[in-house]
């Protein structure tokens, strides 16, 4: 169940689900898997926009309707069946395959699984076979998705050459990101800020490896220069044992916060020390929304159109290179101060207005009216 507050791609399916509604669009949803404990309540806030979301219920007679009996009625009057991600696909086209003559079906990648599994392979100690497998059944998956939809969304250009140099028709990819706009945020000065922000979602490996690279390797590296620094780790589903090794008052896990502007407003610096990934990374885009200067690595800046000393702080992925671009811009109040004044530049290729025309040339490519 997408839960918008609490990872990159909900919130991207959210804004999304809102241009559709503006042009006119009826949405029905349906998710692969439910979780009554913890997805009720984002049935319950889709369903008040709008959002049609199909759930198991009971008929007055006693009648269990199942959400594919759901499904399967909906293909009949829905034009465009828009799959996300390769399980997703996998699922779901397999569910319908044989229901869908004259329908549009839109393979939405969200980020190529395969691709961010391949560059975790340089921080395993083993690559197993069983791993190589998995790594061959995702990009089967991937590409069988692309090549079977009649249109494909990417989440960045790089990602759609990618693919396109893969053999996927490049007519038929069109890149729909990540949507930010600026915040109307609280001005702290640069004096008045303290500390070091990091937030992402802990069911995604690479932010559980940056959190272990930041404590493990960089932020020791900091502390032998300023052992005042502190450093916040935001977001949900931190693993119980990690938070016991690593939390302290100099590195606190603070968890899922059901508002974060606070600790966007007063952190001095957003930390992205992501050493594999893919896609678009939506906490670099939420900083800068905030126009809190951001220090990241290559993986982090991918598809961001970050500038060096510009817009962001760029790092390799040493350890110390990293960890001496936190204390520069931490002490460099000029410096601090052109990336919080350049922040919003990079936003106006992620804007609403911008998603929206690509969302529309995709489905005139379809054969609908935007």
């Amino acid at each position: 169940m997408p839960k918008p507050d609490q990872d990159s791609g909900s919130r991207r399916f959210l804004e999304i689900v809102k241009i559709l509604q503006k042009n006119g669009h009826r949405i029905i949803l349906a998710v692969k898997h439910f979780e009554e404990s913890t997805d009720r309540p984002y049935v319950k806030f889709f369903r008040s926009i709008g959002v049609q979301v199909c759930m198991d219920y009971v008929t007055p007679k006693d009648k269990i309707v199942k959400v594919a009996d759901q499904i399967e009625e909906a293909i009949h009057y829905v034009d465009i069946i828009w799959i996300f991600r390769p399980i997703g696909f996998d699922h779901w086209y397999s569910q319908i395959k044989n229901e869908i003559s004259g329908k549009k079906i839109v393979y939405d990648m969200v980020d190529l699984h395969y691709l961010r599994m391949e560059r975790e392979n340089s921080y395993i100690d083993l690559v197993t076979k069983e791993r190589e497998k998995q790594i061959k059944f995702f990009k089967e998956k991937e590409y069988f998705g692309m090549n079977t939809s009649d249109a494909v969304l990417s989440i960045s250009d790089e990602e759609k050459n990618t693919v396109s140099k893969n053999g996927v028709k490049s007519d038929k990819i069109f890149t729909v990101s990540n949507i930010h706009k600026p915040v109307n945020a609280n001005a702290v000065d640069f004096s008045k800020r303290e500390g070091v922000l990091f937030i992402g979602g802990y069911n995604h490996l690479p932010n559980i490896d940056a959190v272990k690279f930041l404590h493990e390797s960089i932020m020791p590296l900091v502390w032998k220069k300023n052992e005042n620094i502190k450093v916040f780790i935001l977001g949900p589903d931190f693993p119980e044992d990690l938070k016991q090794k690593y939390h302290s008052d100099k590195f606190q896990i603070l968890g899922y916060q059901k508002s974060v502007d606070h600790w966007f407003e007063n952190a001095r610096v957003f930390v992205a020390p992501l050493r594999y990934g893919a896609g678009v990374k939506g906490k670099i885009g939420q900083a800068l929304e905030f126009k809190l200067p951001v220090v990241t690595t290559g993986i982090g800046a991918e598809g961001m159109s970050l500038e060096d000393r510009k817009t962001a702080l760029i790092s390799d992925e040493n350890p110390q290179n990293f960890a001496d671009k936190i204390l520069e811009l931490y002490n460099d109040e000029h410096l601090w101060q052109t990336l919080h004044e350049n922040s919003l530049q990079p936003l106006s290729k992620f804007s609403i207005e911008t998603q929206e025309e690509n969302i529309k040339k995709m489905l005139e490519y379809l054969g609908f009216k935007g």
